[in-house]
Formats: C-alpha cells, sequence, structure tokens
C-alpha cells in the first residue's frame, strides 16, 4: 500500500504519471489525501484495516477519476 499526500491541484503536479504508472505496474494498492481524504491505518498485529474519509478508487491509474474531497468537512 501506499499513500500520496497532496492536493488535488497541486501546483508541483503531484502525484506525477510516471509514479502512477510505476505503482500501476506493481499492483501497488493507492490511496490519495486529495480524493480519499483522511486516511487511517489499523493493524491488530495480524491483518491491517484502512479507513478513508471517502470512497475513491484505489487503483493507481484512476485516482484522478475521483472528485477532490473538501478538507475540513469531517466527513468519514
Amino acid at each position: 500500500m501506499a499513500v500520496i499526500s497532496s492536493a488535488y491541484d497541486s501546483q508541483y503536479g503531484h502525484p506525477h504519471q510516471q509514479t502512477l504508472d510505476r505503482m500501476a505496474a506493481h499492483n501497488i494498492t493507492t490511496y490519495w489525501t486529495a480524493t480519499h481524504g483522511s486516511i487511517e491505518f489499523v493493524t491488530d498485529g495480524s491483518e491491517i484495516g484502512v479507513y478513508t474519509q471517502a470512497t475513491a478508487p484505489t487503483d493507481p491509474l484512476n485516482l484522478r477519476s475521483a472528485p477532490p474531497v473538501s478538507v475540513g468537512t469531517g466527513e468519514k
């Protein structure tokens, strides 16, 4: 799993397409704060649960297909 922490319209162009392509090539489940909002990982030592503020794709090549999450909405 990977987390990308950047604004939806990052002035630096994050996440870069080359990075997303590489993650997709390795089948890395990817969360992006711009579309998932807050992201929480919880583990019991054996399993990991992932909880996000909003539902969005986790395929790196489809991250941008979800709308941006409003910062501070408290939705979970």
